[in-house]
């Protein structure tokens, strides 16, 4: 018995000292940041993991064209893993298992808040169109629209029979397609919120479902095949065939040389034996190459970089490695072999990826701790004093004296000792909104009698009114005592 305890404890201790470990490890990474020698970011890239982690790296492009990934937040995001992810120049969105859509700050590097009980099932799909709304698909069959201003659900849009896998805005923002288990594709009209066109796939369910940067093309991923159709004849353009199973896909515009070559539309997609493929529009391979992952590539995202008009590739594979590709080197100079610009490993089996726009690597400040009972007394009544501040003045009253017009203010701070005397000698006027008030000239405590008029004089010659007297007015007071109300 004694051995058996002694194990047990040691177990326990080996388990405690791991925890510590990886807590010491995500707080480094999150303290760790770049040197001041080091070029601004380009560009961001954010992972989901199996392990329901969310990693996020700082990709810095070095005068000797390489790429450093600099780790910049580890965050445990979701109670189980990560499924998709979407971002724009100021949000990042993440879906997983557990029916939960996950908000965040990319600027701030801070988590907004969760999008609960929205969905019944897995999130499939995340998509942003331009930075106002966002579209999340579901297993449970639904699609979900909602506004980036106050995160409010305006729609929900239901017609699939079974799962949603994807969906994808239109640029112009008129329409989206998505695909299902239930081997369909419908178009739906976001302006009605409804489903303008269902076609039955013939080359069975879809997996994926993209549009191209102009809307004239979209494709349409299955298990190891991606059709591409044209809009306007709504015909199939073309079919790529490969042998192994296709698990990502990106359709996009590869950046070429301004002077000699143009810009070309592309389909990127990623293999179950860690081959890469970019091909054209119209069903020809442009080149492939390897992407030395050890196990397969899980999924693939492409960053358009204007400023420096290239194209740069990132790849994630469940063994944990991360890669960046630069696309336009090899599109103008074919015969050169492609090499990874930067790479890292995570350890942990990643699911997906997205690129983020630039933006500035903030620094951790500390708080600064009060020394003493006194520092925190005195910052407690300095909020107090702070929050009534921001209760609001009385309005202030015009008064008119011997035809000099002055504030309430000033007469309070003048009738300051003898204010009970000074609230008696003054008539507010009837159906007026301000207060007028006439002083004698020979004595500020005297008031001029003239001006005063009979009240009741003023009741016996005012008209009986119409309306039924109250209540009160009915009962006959016997004594000065004022009535209580029951």
């Amino acid at each position: 018995m004694s051995n058996s305890t002694e194990n047990i404890e040691k177990q326990e201790s080996s388990i405690v000292d791991s925890n510590k470990d990886a807590s010491l490890q995500l707080e480094l990474s999150e303290l760790k940041q770049p040197s001041d020698e080091q070029l601004p970011v380009n560009f961001q890239l954010i992972l989901g993991s199996y392990e329901r982690l969310l990693y996020g790296f700082d990709c810095i492009l070095n005068k000797e064209k390489t790429i450093n990934l600099i780790p910049s937040f580890v965050y445990p995001s979701h109670l189980s893993c990560v499924k998709t992810l979407a971002s724009t120049k100021r949000f990042l969105a993440s879906g997983s298992t557990d029916e939960h859509i996950k908000l965040y700050d990319i600027k701030l590097k801070k988590e907004i808040g969760t999008l609960m009980l929205q969905h019944e099932g897995t999130i499939t799909c995340l998509n942003f169109f331009s930075n106002t709304h966002l579209l999340s698909a579901s297993e449970d069959g639904n699609i979900a629209i909602f506004r980036t201003s106050d995160w409010e659900r305006l729609k929900t849009l239901a017609g699939h029979k079974g799962g949603v896998n994807w969906v994808d805005c239109h640029p112009s923002g008129k329409i989206a397609l998505s695909v299902g288990k239930d081997q369909t594709l419908k178009c739906w009209d976001l302006i009605r919120g409804l489903c303008a066109r269902s076609t039955r796939l013939k080359l069975g369910v879809a997996e994926r479902v993209f549009w191209s940067n102009t809307g004239d093309l979209y494709a349409v991923l299955y298990n190891n095949n991606i059709e591409i159709v044209n809009v306007e004849e709504g015909k199939t353009k073309a079919v790529i065939t490969m042998k192994e199973r296709i698990n990502s896909m990106v359709f996009t515009v590869l950046k070429g040389n301004q002077d000699n070559i143009d810009d070309i539309d592309i389909i990127v997609f990623g293999c179950e034996n860690g081959m890469i493929n970019v091909w054209k529009t119209d069903g020809s391979l442009l080149f492939e190459f390897h992407s030395t992952h050890k196990n397969r590539v899980k999924d693939i995202d492409v960053f358009n970089d204007l400023k420096l008009n290239i194209s740069f590739l990132a790849t994630c594979s469940t063994d944990g490695g991360i890669k960046v590709w630069n696309l336009t080197d090899k599109y103008i100079l074919p015969e050169t072999e492609i090499k990874a610009l930067g790479e890292h490993e995570t350890k942990v089996r990643l699911t997906c990826l997205s690129f983020a726009q630039p933006g500035k690597i903030l620094k951790i400040k500390e708080k600064k701790k009060p020394t003493s009972i006194n520092n925190e007394i005195q910052s407690d009544f300095e909020e107090d004093l702070k929050l009534i501040k921001k209760i609001k003045k009385k309005p202030t009253v015009s008064i008119e004296i011997d035809g000099n017009v002055t504030t309430n203010k000033e007469i309070e701070m003048k009738f300051k000792k003898n204010r009970k005397t000074f609230k008696k000698n003054y008539k507010k006027k009837k159906n007026s909104d301000s207060i007028s008030f006439t002083l004698d000239t020979a004595g500020e405590k005297k008031f001029n009698k003239d001006t005063l008029t009979n009240t009741d004089n003023d009741k016996k010659t005012s008209p009986p009114s119409s309306k039924k007297r109250p209540l009160k007015s009915a009962i006959k007071k016997t004594s000065n005592k004022k009535i209580k109300k029951i």
